[in-house]
């Protein structure tokens, strides 16, 4: 079962396997989105070992999407909030990088501090 929940133009959708493996993602604000929990949550940068690189491609990816939406009060209340709570995302937006959805591998601390690769496939909603 897919648990879905929109935040504005800019949504995120997970499973219960995601819920458990991406511990307090969905908990960690009160609009449960994977970008802000990278960069706002303080145990995102244990958890993910190749914390840069993942917040990197997240950021250039939101980026993308925020472009195809210009003046979307969702995307640029999320940017203000990134940017301002995080000097890596605040450095960064600067860049102008612009990602496009792919797949890869992404490498995940475990809760008994084993790592874990994963392979993984990122989609981007039609409009």
């Amino acid at each position: 079962m897919i648990r879905r929940r929109i935040s504005w133009s800019y949504g995120t959708a997970w499973n219960t396997a995601a819920a458990e493996l991406f511990r307090g993602a969905l908990t960690h604000s009160e609009h449960p989105n994977l970008v802000r929990w990278v960069f706002l949550a303080p145990d995102a940068h244990d958890f993910l070992p190749d914390w840069t690189d993942v917040a990197q491609g997240l950021l250039a990816r939101l980026r993308a999407r925020a472009g195809r939406h210009p003046g979307v009060a969702g995307y640029t209340e999320l940017e203000s909030e990134l940017r301002g709570a995080s000097p890596e995302a605040d450095r960064w937006w600067s860049r102008y990088d612009v990602g496009i959805e792919g797949g890869g591998i992404k490498r995940v601390r475990l809760a008994d501090g084993g790592v874990q690769r994963l392979a993984f496939t990122s989609l981007d909603v039609s409009d």
